[in-house]
């Protein structure tokens, strides 16, 4: 099965010095469930929403069924 969303090395910063989520890589196949597991402010929500709503991403690595964007 092809993944449905592979992250490669996903930084998300919110000023370009600060990363607050650096280095992230991870495959999901479609109909996989994950659970996202950290202390308190260490980027769980920040990576959840930039899944969800596309957020504008500081590298190239994101990839979804197969286009990178």
């Amino acid at each position: 099965m092809k993944p449905m969303l592979d992250i490669k090395d996903l930084v998300i910063s919110y000023q370009k010095e600060h990363p607050v989520v650096k280095n992230v890589t991870f495959t999901l196949a479609s109909g996989e469930v994950v659970g996202l597991v950290s202390g308190s402010g260490s980027g769980k929500s920040t990576l959840a929403r930039a899944i969800h709503d596309w957020q504008d991403l500081s590298q190239e690595g994101f990839f979804y069924r197969e286009k990178i964007f």
